[in-house]
């Protein structure tokens, strides 16, 4: 009697371990999994705003750079280039409708298959600060990483490596653009090195940047050279060449960039253009 009360005691606590070793696993499982995406529904506003990034291209190209404005008015301007193939802008405004969950639209666009005449169907999930392409069907796209077909909110990409910043002001003055200007005043930042390239107007220049991991604010500009092309007006351009040889740390505001002095007096604001100077 006593050996088999010992026997059921044995085979109880053997249950316990088990029970508690599954708990465990299960547990274990719930972390490992991936969170979903947080899905952004119809009434919630915030999906109002600017969307932009480089998506796979479906034409031949390097990449197809794309921005895509949404209205609360259910409307969008959808603008593109097709990176390394043409350098044209392609822009379209139209309105967009919504699914019956409200958290994917389609775009009512005007482009049509050149080989049926039919039209083309582009769907986007709605995600918080940013939006996913997706097939024709609403499905997501195959072949590469999801996360490539993603157009991030624009406020919440800011950077400063890798960007073309139009100049917009010197000093308090905004730019004066009847001033004759060959090309667009601007400065790119290389994201690979600490390259400099741009413009001041007239003749295009490089030089170097540096930053401080220290300080993270802190921007300084060295040898900076440019062209010597003649030029009826140069105001500009030699207002902005000594605003760079005065700044000593930056600011970004979404998508504005202010150089500042030592004194922290903004003395150049610049604003990201995402397609930089291009053509429409």
């Amino acid at each position: 009697m006593k050996y088999l009360t010992r026997l059921l005691w044995v085979a109880a606590l053997a249950t316990i371990l088990i029970a508690c070793g599954d708990d465990q696993d299960t547990t274990s499982m719930a972390n490992d999994r991936t969170e979903p995406e947080q899905v952004v529904p119809r009434e919630d506003v915030s999906w109002v705003g600017t969307y932009r990034g480089v998506l796979p291209c479906e034409s031949g190209c390097l990449g197809e750079e794309t921005m895509l404005e949404l209205r609360p008015d259910n409307t969008y301007t959808w603008m593109r280039r097709y990176k390394g193939k043409d350098e044209k802008l392609y822009t379209e405004t139209s309105d967009f409708e919504w699914d019956a969950d409200g958290d994917i639209i389609t775009l009512n666009t005007k482009l049509v298959h050149p080989r049926n005449n039919k039209q083309r169907i582009f769907k986007y999930r709605i995600n918080s600060g940013y939006i996913t392409k997706l097939d024709h069907l609403g499905e997501p796209m195959q072949g590469v990483s999801p996360d490539r077909y993603r157009l991030v909110k624009a406020g919440e990409d800011s950077q400063l490596k890798g960007r073309y910043y139009r100049l917009v002001s010197l000093g308090s003055s905004p730019l004066d653009t009847t001033k004759q200007q060959v090309r667009q005043a601007h400065l790119v930042f290389s994201d690979d090195d600490n390259t400099l390239n741009g413009s001041g107007g007239c003749n295009r220049l490089q030089g170097e940047y540096q930053m401080n991991d220290t300080d993270r604010a802190a921007l300084r500009f060295g040898k900076v050279v440019a062209t010597e092309m003649a030029c009826d007006a140069t105001e500009i351009e030699t207002e902005l060449f000594k605003a760079l040889e005065r700044t000593a740390s930056y600011r970004l505001e979404g998508d504005r960039l202010q150089l500042m002095d030592e004194a922290g007096k903004v003395i150049a604001e610049l604003e990201y253009s995402f397609f930089g100077n291009a053509t429409t």
